[in-house]
């Protein structure tokens, strides 16, 4: 045992924390046990290059965010707590975040919301500045 009360247990040949962590990723989901997170392969935006059930996961929270839009919009609003419910709803919908789901949506939309005011810019000029391709949301 570490000091501190650490749960690592050490390896050894190379004196490195060894841990459930990886482990736990590796678990296949058991529907009977809540406890058990869903694969890391599960996980949504993830990877550079989106998905078919990616995009299905940005279109419904757009939806969720447009539905909740007064309350985006209203100063007093705690933006954190708004964005963990909107990762709540999502993960009901089998879309799995991982625990930092609020932070990831609200990182998601503030890229889709960079690319949409870039490509918006980008739509005055004229030569090798002006893009043609629409963003895909």
């Amino acid at each position: 045992m570490c000091p501190l009360g650490s749960q690592h247990e050490y390896n050894d040949s190379e004196n490195l924390p060894q841990n459930d962590f990886q482990s736990m990723w590796s678990m296949p989901h058991n529907e009977n046990d809540s406890t058990i997170q869903p694969s890391i392969n599960d996980m949504k935006w993830t990877k550079k290059k989106p998905s078919e059930i990616d995009n299905d996961a940005t279109h419904l929270m757009l939806s969720l965010r447009e539905e909740k839009s007064t309350y985006f919009d209203d100063k007093r609003a705690r933006k954190l707590k708004l964005w963990n419910d909107l990762a709540k709803e999502l993960e009901e919908n089998n879309f799995h975040l991982g625990n930092k789901g609020g932070e990831r949506c609200r990182q998601k939309f503030a890229d889709l919301q960079k690319t949409y005011l870039y490509y918006m810019k980008h739509q005055t000029t004229t030569g090798s500045e002006r893009i043609d391709d629409i963003p895909p949301f």
